[in-house]
């Protein structure tokens, strides 16, 4: 999430594509009628992919250092690590990682066909990503009481986690729109509200029973 506009994130190669994919699930949504509650916009980059291209010259460089100073012998081997790291951290650069402007980075909320959903996704891309599917009533209101569910990760591919074959945005476009397809056909989401259990007098004799009170539910007002 940005803080201010135009702000910069250094995000780790899944909060990247994280932020990509959202970015493209808005594309779909805008494209397919829906409307998206717009966010603070800024820019991302891969900062996995910098960190990892720094590690491998450094490595490189500390050989040939000893190697120069004379601390260490030249052989085969070590020419070969050198050349090694050198290649892996051009190969690195390589990948393309110039600043892409964003609107979000884990979370999305927007309205389609008298629905309102909200996608969220965990920076660790091993615990539990979820979404919420409620309708609109009449008042263009939704559901504050509606429960999140699981969202299915099948879209989350190897190329989104690692760099040995980086994700494109036609990876990130199929994987926005699998998540699009999954949520649109899924049932509503489960309304549930508080309760508690209460002491009622009984109608016709001097005994009570116990009955469930459920609170209000509760609702908020759409916004974009």
């Amino acid at each position: 999430m940005f803080l201010r506009e135009n702000e910069t994130l250094y995000l780790s190669t899944w909060e990247y594509n994280a932020a990509l994919i959202l970015d493209e699930l808005q594309k779909i949504i805008i494209n397919n009628g829906g409307r998206v509650k717009q966010q603070t916009r800024g820019y991302i980059v891969n900062r996995t992919i910098t960190e990892l291209a720094t590690k491998c010259k450094l490595d490189a460089a500390k050989v040939s250092e000893r190697i120069t100073a004379g601390v260490i012998e030249t052989n085969e081997a070590r020419e070969a690590y050198i050349a090694a790291r050198t290649a892996e951290a051009a190969e690195l650069e390589a990948i393309p990682n110039a600043p892409r402007a964003v609107s979000t980075t884990t979370y999305i909320s927007f309205v389609i066909d008298n629905m309102y959903y909200y996608v969220q996704f965990d920076e660790n891309p091993f615990f539990d990503f979820y979404y919420i599917k409620t309708p609109v009533n009449s008042r263009n209101e939704y559901s504050r009481d509606a429960c999140s569910e699981n969202l299915n990760k099948d879209f989350l591919w190897d190329c989104f986690l690692s760099l040995k074959k980086p994700a494109t945005d036609a990876d990130r476009r199929e994987a926005a729109n699998m998540i699009f397809n999954q949520i649109t056909s899924a049932k509503d989401s489960i309304i549930r509200r508080d309760s508690r259990r209460q002491r009622v007098s009984n109608t016709y004799n001097s005994g009570y029973h116990y009955e469930t009170i459920y609170a209000k539910e509760r609702f908020a007002k759409i916004d974009f």
